[in-house]
């Protein structure tokens, strides 16, 4: 997870994800029994995020452009677990939905029908630490803030642990939100947590900034590394391919848009920022800083997927399942093929 909405969106959000626990798919319009064919330029598409802010705005300026074309986009950001995200896509009450990577294809595993088609964004994370701690093994007893055993930020943090100093047993402490762990750190309530981009770029500015410092750059060091890709839901997408390519092709054409051009980071954050509540703050660190985290041609070369699926396999419960059990690529391959590459 990455950001907190409003009070008030958390609690549309949080009826409506109750309702994908208790299984209570309908045939409405847009589900998977009820769209059928292929609705061109027509239909609804509710997509499920596990957060909302500032990674999501090439998302919610793709959904108005497709808007415009006839479509129905349905944005939700549910502010709570992947699990539940993913839940959601695959009985059909989301036809599209983003999160940790590994928790959906864990869900594919256990027999969920969905499909990656496109990814969102590059490894934004970062390990940071207080002085106290200067190296891998100084994580030792210490306590580290996680958003929780599941997620990918902690699976990186495990990660880095495995690989720098195997068999340190930092003392792990759940506490959610990049941002609840970036105040908690500036505090000295911990030693040590994995932040978000858009947190990072702040501590220059903070009074006691200057106290936390850069352990690892997991851009940098895991760098074919894919966390946060679009899934959908299977049969729905083979019902409607139209509308997928249609969305692929608005998300990369916004991503081409934001590529090294913060001021139109800054654009988009100036329309969509208040609708989604997000914590997050809008500074030209943070528009340069995210300009250049989303892929412009999709990023889905298999060779990244499967390197994802076996990091988090080393760091996780296994995941079993071959490319193209986890993913289809014939929608980007068909949209590149018409827009091209970036």
């Amino acid at each position: 997870m990455r950001r907190r909405a409003t009070a008030t969106r958390w609690l549309v959000v949080g009826t409506l994800a109750a309702s994908v626990l208790a299984g209570c798919g309908s045939d409405d319009e847009g589900s998977p029994a009820a769209t059928g064919g292929d609705a061109a330029k027509s239909g609804n598409l509710r997509i499920a995020s596990v957060s909302s802010g500032m990674p999501d705005l090439p998302l919610l300026a793709a959904l108005d452009d497709l808007r415009a074309q006839g479509y129905r986009p349905e944005y939700v950001a549910l502010n709570q677990s992947a699990e539940i995200a993913a839940q959601g896509v695959a009985s059909g009450r989301f036809e599209m939905g983003s999160g940790a990577n590994n928790t959906f294809e864990l869900a594919i595993q256990s027999g969920a029908k969905m499909k990656m088609v496109v990814d969102r964004e590059d490894v934004i994370w970062g390990l940071y630490a207080r002085d106290t701690v200067r190296s891998c093994t100084d994580l030792q007893g210490k306590k580290v803030a996680i958003h929780g055993p599941n997620s990918s930020s902690t699976a990186m943090v495990n990660y880095y642990i495995k690989e720098n100093c195997p068999g340190t047993k930092p003392n792990f402490l759940v506490i959610e939100g990049s941002e609840n762990r970036y105040a908690a750190l500036l505090a000295g309530q911990i030693d040590a947590s994995a932040l978000e981009l858009q947190d990072a770029v702040k501590l220059p500015s903070e009074p006691n900034g200057g106290q936390v410092h850069k352990v690892s750059d997991f851009a940098e060091d895991i760098p074919r590394l894919q966390v946060f890709s679009q899934f959908v839901n299977d049969e729905w997408a083979k019902a409607n391919p139209q509308m997928v390519k249609d969305f692929i092709k608005a998300l990369l054409l916004q991503h081409r848009k934001v590529d090294n051009n913060p001021a139109y980071l800054e654009e988009l954050w100036n329309k969509y920022s208040k609708e989604f509540g997000s914590l997050d703050t809008g500074t030209q660190e943070a528009f340069k800083a995210y300009s250049t985290v989303f892929p412009p041609d999709g990023g889905m070369d298999p060779s990244a997927i499967e390197y994802s699926r076996d990091f988090f396999s080393t760091v996780g419960p296994e995941i079993k399942l071959s490319v193209e059990q986890i993913a289809d690529t014939s929608y980007l391959e068909e949209v590149l093929a018409e827009i091209g590459k970036g």
